[in-house]
C-alpha cells in the first residue's frame, strides 16, 4: 500500500527563499528620494518610434507606383524573418531525419508496436518527412539581399529593429552614465539600424562607424537612407568584410540579427572570435526572441566566457555578463526550460501603411563587457517573465546570482511594503533591487509550527 506523505512532511523538505531590499535603495525610499515604482532596476520601456529622417527616407520609395506591392511582399518576408532557424550542421542530417520518424511513431502511438507497422509507416512517413526537413533548410543560412529585398527589410524591419536596438543600448546609459562611447563597429550593419539607434543613445559622442555587410546593395541603401540623418555622425565606413587586423578595437562592437544568416556553428565563432577582438568595451549581440535566435546567443555567450578562461587568446582580456544576466554561469533556461529567455519592447510604426499601429517586438541579447567584474556589481536578480500582479501579492519569475531560475510572491506582510511595492512595480526585463537566498525550512515538529503560513512560494 502507498501512502501519501502528510503535509508536516513535505515542509520538512520544503525551501523558501530570503529576500532583502537592497540598503542604499531602502534609504532613497526611506528619505522620499525616490518611489518605488522608479527604482534604479526599471528600465523605462516607453514605446519607441522611428525618428522622422528615417519614416521620410522609406517614404520615398514606399510612394512611388511599386509602393503597394511593396507593402505586401514585406509583410510575407517580415514573418519569414521571425520564423528563422539555425542552419542544420554538417552530419546532422541524418539525425533530424531520424528524430522527426521517431516524433511521428509518438504521437500515432506505434512506439511499442510491432516492427512490421513501424517499418511500414516510416516508408509511408519518409516522403512528409523530407518536405519538413526541406522546409527548415529553406528558412535558415543567409539571404541574398539585393536592392529589392533591401526595400523590403526596411519596410519590414526597421521599426523593431531601431525599437530593440534602442532599448538594448539603453541597458548601458542606465547602468554606465559616464560612458560616451566615440566608436562603433557592426557586424551585419544591413540597413544601418545601429547607427540610428547608437546615435539615439549618444548622441553628442559618436565620431566613427564602421558597418560590415556582404551585400553592396545593401550598403548602398544603409548610405541612401543615412543621408539625412539627425544627428551626422563625422566618420562612416561601409564595407563588405570584416577587417584582417583586430586593431584598431572599437568602444562598442554589435552583432544584430545577423548571426542565424551565417552558414554554420563554426562561420558563427569565429566571428564572434573576430568581433570580440575589436571590441574595447562593450560587445552587445541581439537575435530574434525565438528558440534559435536565444540559441546562438547562448552559443556565443558561453564561447566568450570560456575563451577567457581557457588562454587561448595571446592578450587575454577578462570579461563578464552585464546584461542581461546577473551572473557568468552557465544560463539556466537554456539547461532546464524548452522557452527563449526573451523580452519585450513596444514599438509604433507607419510602415507599412499611411496609419501608426503598436506592435511589441520580441528578442534575445547579451552585452558582455571586456572587464572585470566590479566588486560593487550588485548582481541584482533579472525579472525574465511578466510580472503577474494579483490582489495583494505579486508574482516574480526571476534569473538569479546563483544561476538559478526562481519564482517569488511578494506580498507587503511577509517582506515588507517598500519591498512589496519595488516588485509590483517591476516589469518584464528590469532588474529588481534585492538579494535573495534560499534558506531550508524548519522542521514544523521542531519549531513547533503546524506547517501552515499565509504566504507560500
Amino acid at each position: 500500500m502507498i501512502t501519501r506523505p502528510t503535509l508536516t512532511q513535505i515542509r520538512r523538505f520544503a525551501q523558501k527563499v530570503s529576500v532583502k531590499l537592497n540598503a542604499e535603495v531602502k534609504e532613497l525610499i526611506e528619505k522620499e528620494d525616490i518611489k518605488p515604482r522608479k527604482h534604479p532596476g526599471i528600465i523605462k520601456s516607453s514605446i519607441v518610434e522611428l525618428p522622422e529622417w528615417v519614416k521620410n527616407a522609406i517614404n520615398v520609395f514606399m510612394i512611388d507606383k511599386y509602393g503597394k506591392q511593396i507593402r505586401t511582399e514585406a509583410q510575407k518576408f517580415g514573418r519569414s524573418l521571425q520564423g528563422r532557424l539555425a542552419p542544420i550542421e554538417s552530419g546532422e542530417m541524418k539525425n533530424k531525419y531520424e528524430d522527426l520518424q521517431n516524433a511521428g511513431l509518438i504521437k500515432q502511438k506505434l512506439q511499442d508496436a510491432p516492427l512490421e507497422d513501424m517499418e511500414k509507416f516510416r516508408n509511408n512517413n519518409h516522403k512528409k518527412v523530407l518536405k519538413l526537413l526541406n522546409s527548415r533548410i529553406c528558412n535558415a543560412g543567409a539571404i541574398e539581399y539585393n536592392t529589392h529585398r533591401g526595400k523590403l527589410y526596411a519596410v519590414a524591419r526597421a521599426a523593431p529593429d531601431f525599437a530593440i536596438l534602442s532599448r538594448v543600448f539603453q541597458e548601458i546609459t542606465a547602468r554606465d552614465a559616464t560612458f560616451r562611447p566615440q566608436t562603433i563597429f557592426d557586424f551585419g550593419s544591413g540597413i544601418g539600424t545601429v547607427l540610428w539607434a547608437a546615435t539615439k543613445a549618444w548622441p553628442d559622442s559618436i565620431k566613427e562607424y564602421f558597418g560590415v555587410d556582404i551585400a553592396v546593395e545593401m550598403n548602398d541603401l544603409s548610405e541612401q537612407l543615412a543621408k539625412n540623418a539627425m544627428p551626422k555622425v563625422r566618420t562612416v565606413y561601409r564595407r563588405q568584410f570584416f577587417p584582417a587586423s583586430p586593431t584598431p578595437s572599437y568602444d562598442v562592437t554589435v552583432s544584430a540579427f545577423s548571426l542565424l544568416e551565417l552558414p554554420n556553428a563554426e562561420a558563427r565563432l569565429e566571428s564572434i572570435l573576430k568581433l570580440w577582438r575589436k571590441t574595447g568595451h562593450y560587445m552587445v549581440l541581439v537575435e530574434q526572441g525565438t528558440n534559435a535566435g536565444f540559441g546562438v546567443i547562448v552559443e556565443a555567450r558561453d564561447f566568450v566566457l570560456q575563451l577567457q578562461k581557457s588562454g587561448m587568446e595571446r592578450d587575454p582580456k577578462p570579461a563578464y555578463v552585464f546584461a542581461p544576466c546577473p551572473h557568468d554561469l552557465a544560463c539556466p533556461r537554456y539547461l532546464l526550460d524548452h522557452t527563449p529567455c526573451n523580452f519585450s519592447v513596444p514599438y509604433m510604426t507607419n510602415i507599412p501603411g499611411p496609419k501608426s499601429h503598436l506592435y511589441n517586438a520580441r528578442f534575445s541579447y547579451v552585452i558582455i563587457k571586456k572587464s572585470e567584474r566590479p566588486d560593487a556589481d550588485e548582481k541584482w536578480p533579472r525579472i525574465v517573465r511578466p510580472v503577474l500582479v494579483r490582489s495583494r501579492h505579486s508574482v516574480c519569475r526571476m534569473c538569479t546570482a546563483s544561476g538559478e531560475l526562481k519564482e517569488v510572491i511578494f506580498t507587503a506582510s511577509k517582506f515588507g511594503k517598500m519591498t512589496y511595492h519595488c516588485a509590483r512595480s517591476s516589469n518584464w526585463g528590469d532588474r529588481l533591487p534585492v538579494s535573495l537566498e534560499q534558506i531550508s525550512e524548519e522542521n514544523s515538529e521542531e519549531n513547533g509550527s503546524d506547517g501552515s503560513d499565509k504566504d507560500t512560494e
